[in-house]
């Protein structure tokens, strides 16, 4: 519907839950005055937290309601979150400890009625407006969704594919990075935006999240009903949802009152929480311009063109020609390809498993499995050991062969340092075991023993 000389209230909820898998938070979000963000962190729990805290930084510092240019909104959302990926590269370098983090960072703003949109990584934006089915604004930046637009994995199969986390773009991994950006998105009376990590949209369906969201008339619950649907499907991961909800019908304080000069104060009530189970909520009134918006388009049919389409697989009511299969094939190996030449080790940094080389006990960064035929991990010189895998049980030999996932480096070694002990007990004093090829690394790779 068309809102004309009517003060639009926006108002903004915000938490973070570990979920029931994770022994840490690893995600981060923002609420200020006009700009919200969520990032969900990656590279081991300490990392992780630092490099999505980290990433939020620059967005503290953006004063959307100083600018006298509302053209300027998206240009500046932009260039935070560029500023968000130096920031965290800077703090990587300047810690060894803190090697290989980065973080998905999804950004919002709002000025003049209009929302504006940064992203970059696997969280998502969502926009659910009456009468529409919810549009998911932001495309996810992994290789999935890469097979899934150009027709070679459906909705369905990308669901649960073992690799669909595997992010090809993120904050903090190169000293560059794109930036996904929207064009702005004039908001309507009702609106619902939904930030959110993959901890809630990875669990719960786009259906069951639109359908919390309009049961729901309270912000505050609404947000936490979101988390605990996501905890009861098993809370396989961190879980951090921003919602912001626009117009009158949401406000359950009265609204402010419209400035003498035309424009209009929306009043944000800011949710924060540092406990990772319960919320606290504070309100304070700050003024944005907002403008009603100017036509009754669809933005959800739109953003359809701009956002990954959402539910059943787009092209699955499509007649398909050989030759059209053919030439998605060969493009999805040539982007696979791409993504391996120009960004592997992006694809590699989040992912580890022990497995064989050469006959010995190795460890590998990046994921066991070939991806259309390919692979995608490369073994780690300093981490090969002489413990020879053929000296294992049938067994073992097989779970080594077939790849031992870890969750971090150095998880990996302790996999390594664990074998090594079993194989160990069952030999004799005099066999060594697990001793570093000579000249592979300058730095011998934990748990391994010494030679005799």
């Amino acid at each position: 519907m068309t809102v004309r000389g009517h003060a639009l209230t926006v108002r903004a909820f915000g938490a973070t839950h570990t979920g029931r898998v994770r022994a840490g938070n690893e995600d981060s979000y923002f609420v200020g005055d006009a700009a919200f963000a969520v990032a969900d962190g990656m590279g081991g729990h300490q990392a992780g937290e630092i490099a999505s805290d980290a990433a939020l930084e620059p967005l503290r510092a953006l004063d959307i309601n100083a600018m006298s240019d509302p053209t300027e909104v998206g240009a500046a959302l932009a260039d935070a979150v560029e500023q968000a990926n130096t920031v965290v590269v800077e703090r990587a370098q300047a810690d060894p400890a803190l090697e290989g983090m980065g973080t998905t960072l999804t950004a919002i703003a709002i000025r003049d009625g209009q929302l504006h949109v940064a992203h970059v990584g696997d969280s998502r934006a969502y926009l659910l407006r009456d009468n529409e089915k919810m549009s998911q604004l932001t495309t996810d930046h992994t290789l999935v969704e890469r097979l899934v637009q150009e027709g070679r994995l459906s909705r369905d199969e990308a669901a649960t594919h073992p690799q669909r986390n595997v992010i090809t773009r993120a904050i903090g991994h190169e000293a560059t990075v794109e930036v996904e950006v929207l064009p702005p998105i004039m908001l309507q009376e009702g609106d619902q935006i939904l930030l959110c990590s993959d901890g809630l949209s990875g669990p719960v369906d786009d259906e069951r999240i639109a359908a919390i969201l309009n049961d729901t008339p309270d912000g505050e619950a609404a947000v936490n009903g979101l988390l605990a649907q996501a905890n009861a499907a098993g809370g396989p991961d961190n879980i951090t949802a921003v919602l912001l909800r626009v117009g009158d019908r949401w406000d359950t304080e009265p609204a402010a009152a419209a400035a003498t000069d035309g424009t209009s104060t929306q009043q944000l009530a800011v949710q924060d929480s540092s406990d990772t189970d319960t919320t606290q909520e504070t309100t304070a009134p700050v003024s944005i311009d907002t403008r009603a918006p100017e036509s009754d388009e669809a933005w959800a049919d739109k953003m359809g063109r701009v956002g990954a389409p959402q539910g059943a697989d787009a092209a699955g009511d499509r007649p398909k020609r050989p030759v059209g299969r053919i030439a998605a094939g060969v493009l999805a190996v040539l982007i696979i390809l791409g993504v391996l030449a120009g960004g592997s080790w992006l694809l590699l940094s989040r992912s580890y498993f022990v497995g064989e080389h050469d006959g010995m006990l190795a460890i590998y960064q990046g994921l066991p499995n070939e991806i259309a035929g390919l692979s995608v991990s490369r073994v780690l010189p300093a981490e090969i050991t002489t413990t020879p895998v053929d000296e294992f049980p049938g067994f073992r030999q097989q779970a080594i062969t077939n790849g031992l996932t870890a969750q971090s480096l150095a998880d990996a070694r302790r996999i390594v340092t664990d074998l090594q002990t079993q194989l160990r007990e069952s030999q004799s004093p005099s066999q060594g075991v697990g001793v570093p090829q000579p000249g592979a690394t300058e730095q011998p790779s934990p748990g391994a023993s010494p030679g005799p």
